[in-house]
């Protein structure tokens, strides 16, 4: 059985998508650690714990340029992601879903 263009396509997105927010979960692993060591109390929202943490780690001498570059960029597609994984037409996709199930 061969897949149809669209079923490639799809899964071309599915794994493009899927890799990113994967890739996104490590980023968010990461930052919990490096609050863990570097700031204290219980760790806030993504976005403004990197904020939190490019301040403390550009305190600290010697710099680690390339984690703080890191965090900039991730900080820097925190929208995108969250556009992605929150997406609201797949909410309602979903609530459609359920909606049509629950008439049966």
């Amino acid at each position: 059985m061969s897949l149809s263009d669209f079923e490639l396509e799809q899964a071309k997105w599915r794994n493009l998508v899927g890799g990113f927010i994967l890739a996104f979960g490590d980023v968010e692993v990461i930052t919990h650690r490096l609050w863990r060591d570097h700031c204290k109390g219980k760790a806030p929202l993504f976005k403004p714990r990197v904020e939190a943490l490019l301040t403390a780690l550009n305190k600290l001498e010697p710099k680690n340029d390339a984690i703080i570059s890191c965090l900039e960029a991730a900080y820097r597609l925190v929208e995108k992601r969250n556009t992605i994984a929150h997406n609201p037409t797949q909410r309602k996709l979903k609530y459609f879903s359920m909606d049509v199930l629950e008439s049966y």
